[in-house]
């Protein structure tokens, strides 16, 4: 059972502060990624191929940096991934919307990425949280990998 799924008063002020946490940073991330999604709009003529290309990159490379430096560079591979930019002729009352998009763009892939480790750290301390509370109080049923039945600890 998740901490979320206990009542409050039945968590701890430390599982009620993390939970609080977790939902603050998805709040913040649904805005990190709604920047994201806006800027790739305004850079590129074509927002699902762009938002296919950040995909495909960040699967192939598990970089954020290595993103945004396709992403700067005004290569092939940028336009192969992403599409033409709205910075070109046919697109001539966008192109200074689309270079600020483009120049924006790397510090909120940055922030999106920071935010997605945040979220990631707080959910693991959440679990270690409730395993070391649930081994204080004697029970050792919470399993932190339920797909393979065994129990994990660090210590």
């Amino acid at each position: 059972m998740l901490t979320s799924e206990l009542p409050q008063r039945a968590m701890s002020p430390e599982a009620q502060a993390l939970e609080q946490a977790i939902a603050e940073v998805g709040i913040a991330l649904n805005v990190a990624e709604a920047r994201v999604e806006r800027l790739l709009r305004s850079a590129f003529s074509n927002e699902h191929s762009a938002t296919n290309g950040l995909r495909t990159i960040m699967k192939r490379t598990q970089s954020v940096e290595a993103a945004i430096r396709v992403i700067q560079s005004d290569s092939l591979q940028r336009r192969w991934l992403f599409g033409q930019t709205r910075e070109g002729f046919l697109f001539f009352g966008e192109r200074h919307a689309a270079r600020e998009a483009l120049a924006e763009l790397p510090e909120a892939l940055r922030e999106l990425d920071q935010l997605n480790k945040k979220a990631r750290d707080l959910k693991r301390g959440r679990q270690l949280h409730l395993a070391a509370r649930q081994e204080n109080t004697g029970t050792r049923t919470f399993q932190l990998n339920h797909s393979q039945g065994h129990h994990q600890r660090m210590r």
